[in-house]
């Protein structure tokens, strides 16, 4: 219950993002001054920080075995079908629909380049191949090694010019954090005066950056890392559980694949209704973006074929459902 109420968070924080939106041209396109818009921005230091991290402390717990082909082939069954299925999905009603808030990207877009949220799913491909690349070389079996590698991954991060073809930017960006999740997980858990230690530090840290004369900070800056570092670690540390988080957590994966479209779609309803009022859009946008692929993984899990195609979940021949709706539809 403790990773799944992390995931239930970081959706929320996710689809939160989508929802207000992090500049005056997206999401409820709301004025550079406002409040939502500053809370937004400042969480680049924790919102895909944390998906990583979560990734990676999940990753720790059946690391890759000697069927390094069979692991990866099911990584990118679950990674990158779902990026050809609901991307290409995405590209077609972002082309088709109108009111949304940015120019449709041609399908080729979605699938090679970062575009919306699925540059996770292309970055994540690429941080596993890594991962597994580090495992055969055994630099991953302890958590001071974890460690290192985190650390050596973030001082290239911090140095390195890298493409943007297939998230590789993005990949390198995220590869300390998914390291951070498995030294986390190797290391167990930490005392009551360690936790202290940390939240204290990210605490300091965090008012001092945010109440500076440059309160947000590129994420790939020492800055963003060390705030991402601390907060990360602290999250899966702490033993917290909450059970409406955690069932959001449930189905983080859907959520994670399907909320814009529930998100866009929400808001654009209620500007025609002539709904203006900013508490109403935002609660709503959430409650669309977090409910609605809930539904959609219902409806989904039912045919094992789609639920393969659309989630990435692996196909069960012998019957018509393809896996229960919490597997399938969690974070991979």
């Amino acid at each position: 219950m403790h990773i799944q109420t992390l995931r239930g968070l970081a959706c929320l924080l996710l689809v939160l993002f989508h929802v207000a939106g992090d500049s005056p041209d997206a999401g409820l396109r709301l004025p550079a001054d406002h409040d939502l818009q500053f809370f937004n921005q400042g969480l680049i230091y924790l919102r895909m920080p944390l998906f990583g991290c979560i990734a990676g402390y999940v990753y720790a717990r059946r690391p890759v075995g000697p069927e390094v082909a069979g692991f990866l082939a099911g990584k990118a069954r679950r990674l990158l079908l779902p990026l050809l299925t609901v991307g290409s999905t995405f590209a077609l009603v972002q082309g088709l629909m109108p009111g949304v808030n940015s120019e449709p990207a041609p399908l080729w877009h979605t699938l090679l380049l970062p575009t919306a949220h699925f540059w996770f799913l292309q970055a994540l491909f690429l941080v596993f191949l890594t991962v597994v690349a580090l495992e055969r070389l055994g630099l991953l079996r302890s958590a001071p090694r974890s460690l290192a590698m985190a650390a050596i991954a973030t001082g290239i991060s911090l140095v390195a010019g890298t493409p943007a073809w297939f998230s590789v930017g993005r990949a390198v960006y995220l590869l300390p954090y998914f390291l951070l999740g498995i030294a986390a997980r190797q290391a167990g858990a930490v005392s009551k005066g360690v936790l202290a230690a940390l939240g204290a530090a990210f605490i300091v840290i965090a008012v001092a950056v945010l109440t500076s004369s440059q309160p947000i900070w590129p994420k790939q800056s020492l800055v963003a890392y060390t705030l991402g570092a601390l907060g990360t670690w602290l999250l899966v540390s702490l033993p917290w559980r909450q059970r409406t988080l955690a069932l959001v957590g449930d189905h983080s994966y859907v959520i994670f694949l399907f909320h814009v479209f529930f998100t866009a779609a929400s808001r654009m309803v209620l500007h025609k209704l002539g709904v203006d009022d900013t508490a109403t859009l935002v609660a709503a946008g959430v409650l669309a973006g977090v409910g609605g692929p809930m539904v959609v993984g219902q409806v989904v899990e039912r045919s094992a074929w789609a639920s393969t195609l659309l989630l990435g979940a692996k196909l069960q021949r012998s019957g018509w459902r393809s896996a229960p709706a919490e597997a399938a539809s969690r974070a991979p």
